[in-house]
């Protein structure tokens, strides 16, 4: 169970988009791994053995060098959408990411093509952002052609297709100090050495079966606590993510017009960040004091209608009964949020359960007669105090 543990905050710690991006500038920047939308496990890397070079897709392992890249940009260089041209090298191979027209993604000497005369354009890349954590990478030259992952195959060049999420990419800055004095806490709390996790998940490293990955990772979930103090712990000052048991991965996300979904955890994301305010003298019927979540980026808080069904939104704290939440243990680590004037409906995520497919990016939030499901149970995470 305590490996477990460790794994599973090794992947927090490995999977979300730091709060730091690589420099811009002509001298080296910060290591950052380079993760898939569609995939957050997976990191792009670097393989080089035995005469063969290229790169792979494989489970992240933090810090490994193979899937550490270096940012360099070219002053001067920019490409006809006037996006800054830069180079991606590997810091364990030194070698740079390469790319041709239909074809899968190689590695070579720093600006050269391999086997032919130099050729600078086939190590440059632009990038140009989706969203406010994502970005497509792009060839310089021919700006229309983006890295694209299907999962199981080996990353390639294809024409950008709008909303593909195997097209867009997070930049994950890899640096150290990005441990929280809490996740520090956590691993020595545990006991179990990092590097022994390390190799376990190392064995699947070389596989490049994304199928593998998954199967580790919802093992891991089911066995292993919430990556943080208790909820009931938590300070009310504090803002944290929230993750349902049913997929430790994905984050209540508030988004524009008070819409509530669940989407990929991005680390220190304000959209996912939530504080707890208590409501001094409010109590629901079973005695459970009752507080409101307040968006760390809208300023709104967390709704919940009255009806078995109805959809969580974001809206004003002066709507009180409506704001009002408590807070019922479901497992040592998890805890359900329910309704103040309805403790029988909880936050639920739609057809999160397993038997319905499980939690997905986008997947609404409702109250819901509690039916002990791991899509009905919570772990507060990140907090951010």
């Amino acid at each position: 169970m305590k490996a477990a543990a460790v794994a599973i905050l090794l992947l927090q710690l490995t999977l979300a988009p730091s709060r730091a991006e690589p420099s811009s500038s002509l001298s080296e920047a910060s290591c950052v791994e380079i993760v898939p939308r569609s995939n957050l496990t997976m990191c792009l890397t670097a393989y080089a053995s035995q005469g063969t070079t290229c790169a792979i897709m494989s489970p992240c392992m933090h810090k490994d060098p193979s899937q550490l890249w270096i940012r360099r940009s070219y002053a001067g260089n920019v490409d006809s959408h006037g996006l800054d041209a830069f180079e991606l090298v590997n810091t364990g191979s030194q070698l740079a990411l390469q790319h041709y027209v239909d074809a899968f993604i190689t590695l070579g000497t720093v600006g050269e093509q391999p086997g032919e005369q130099p050729d600078l354009n086939s190590s440059l890349w632009t990038r140009q952002a989706v969203s406010h954590n994502y970005y497509t990478l792009r060839s310089y030259d021919q700006p229309n052609l983006v890295v694209t992952w299907v999962s199981s195959e080996l990353p390639c060049m294809g024409s950008y297709s709008h909303g593909e999420i195997n097209q867009e990419w997070a930049f994950i800055n890899s640096d150290v100090t990005e441990l929280s004095e809490l996740q520090h806490e956590v691993l020595l709390l545990v006991g179990v050495p990092l590097l022994i996790i390390k190799s376990v998940i190392r064995n699947y490293t070389n596989a490049m079966n994304a199928a593998a990955a998954a199967a580790i990772i919802l093992v891991l979930q089911f066995a292993a606590p919430a990556m943080e103090t208790k909820a009931s712990e938590l300070p009310s000052y504090c803002a944290a993510q929230f993750v349902p048991r049913a997929n430790l991965t994905m984050c209540v996300t508030g988004l524009s017009q008070g819409i509530v979904v669940m989407s990929r955890c991005i680390r220190d994301d304000p959209q996912q960040l939530w504080s707890r305010s208590s409501r001094a003298g409010y109590r629901d019927p079973d005695g459970r004091d009752a507080f409101v979540i307040i968006n760390l980026w809208s300023r709104l808080a967390l709704q919940h209608g009255h009806e078995s069904g109805s959809e969580i939104s974001c809206g004003s704290v002066q709507r009180v009964n409506s704001s009002l939440w408590t807070m019922a243990s479901a497992s040592r680590s998890y805890v359900t949020l329910r309704s103040y004037d309805n403790p029988e409906l909880v936050l639920d995520i739609v057809h999160g359960d397993w038997t319905h497919g499980g939690v997905r990016e986008n997947s609404f939030l409702i109250a819901h007669p509690y039916n002990h499901q791991e899509n009905e149970q919570w772990a507060f995470i990140n907090s951010v105090c």
